[in-house]
């Protein structure tokens, strides 16, 4: 069932909690102000605090504000979600008291810059930002502060690699969103710059017009000209790749050298995969022809001790037998000895012989 608070909710003519009231303030031209009475309002609807410096996410999506105004108490903010409003064509001093403000959604509005706010000096932890769907031509180079990570940009009016150049100055930027703006790139402008990002992993350039002048070489420049890429328009850059598009840029962007290098690869790797199978066969050899020495050797000792065995019963059967007539001998001296006339009968006997 679907939370009554939530916008899918609302029946018709009803207003969606966070949205704006008929006696909220507009300006001239009919559209709602920010204040802070209003975000307040909006923040206790969202399930936020009463107090605005307890809140560390603010949602402020779709309200139709044109700019940005009635934060100052909300200090403790390290999210703050602003989409699809018509904030522009400046950001200004409005977010100047988020000195904790790590996420920025700043897309979806009518922005042509940002450079007023100074991210860079008044948010130095501000780690992503989207401004997605503005109006940007440009990026100067204090637009962002040295901890950014993630930057989108996508759905701008960038045309060249000087529009973009300030972003290469950014030493932790690992993902960054080009998409659909107007970059051409005939002499590699562009690559260049983004070589020059230290930190870049992942990386969508996707819908500019650069893409189609590449054409099939599009990933292959892109994968050879940027070394510590690993995903490129939302799929990686697998190692077969790499070492194919390296092969091709160095043999002057030919496909004849990318193939040799893939072949190469695919020849080591298969000759790993043997010398592993040769070894993995060979150590089962030891450890089987162990394991059989180990039972021969077993076995030796277990016929060693069954013929010590064997000869000590025959010593003793031995001796029982010399024994016994030697005792029968014994007995028939004795009863001689005892009875006189049988004495003088052998000894008579004896004379005889």
């Amino acid at each position: 069932m679907t939370h009554a608070s939530s916008p899918a909710a609302a029946m018709v003519g009803e207003r969606v909690p966070g949205g704006s009231l008929p006696d909220d303030p507009h300006d001239a031209e009919g559209f709602p102000l920010m204040t802070h009475e209003v975000v307040a309002r909006m923040a206790r609807e969202t399930d936020g605090y009463m107090l605005p410096e307890v809140n560390d996410i603010l949602w402020l999506s779709d309200k139709r504000w044109r700019a940005v105004a009635g934060l100052d108490a909300f200090t403790g903010v390290t999210i703050l979600h602003l989409e699809n409003n018509r904030i522009g064509p400046t950001l200004g001093d409005g977010l100047q008291a988020m000195r904790k403000l790590a996420v920025l959604h700043l897309n979806g509005n009518s922005l042509t810059s940002v450079d007023d706010a100074r991210l860079a000096r008044r948010h130095p932890s501000l780690v992503s930002v989207s401004l997605a769907g503005n109006r940007i031509s440009r990026v100067s180079n204090d637009a962002f502060p040295n901890s950014l990570r993630t930057l989108s940009l996508a759905k701008n009016r960038l045309r060249d690699a000087s529009a973009i150049e300030a972003l290469s100055r950014l030493p932790d930027l690992e993902t960054l969103d080009l998409g659909e703006n107007e970059l051409r790139d005939e002499d590699e402008d562009v690559l260049k710059v983004l070589a020059e990002s230290p930190s870049l992993r992942a990386l969508t350039l996707r819908g500019n017009p650069l893409q189609h002048s590449l054409g099939l070489d599009y990933r292959r420049a892109l994968v050879s000209a940027l070394p510590s890429l690993t995903c490129l328009d939302d799929k990686a850059v697998s190692a077969m790749e790499r070492l194919g598009a390296e092969a091709w840029r160095r043999g002057g962007k030919s496909k004849q050298a990318e193939k040799e290098a893939k072949e190469s690869l695919v020849f080591a790797r298969d000759e790993r995969r043997r010398a592993a199978t040769r070894a993995a066969a060979a150590e089962r050899a030891e450890r089987r022809a162990k394991a059989e020495a180990r039972q021969a050797e077993e076995r030796d000792v277990a016929g060693a001790s069954d013929e010590r065995s064997n000869s000590g019963e025959a010593a003793k059967s031995h001796v029982e037998d010399v024994s016994a007539p030697r005792a029968s001998e014994l007995t028939e001296k004795t009863s001689v000895d005892r009875d006189p006339i049988a004495a003088a009968a052998a000894a008579a006997a004896a004379l005889a012989l």
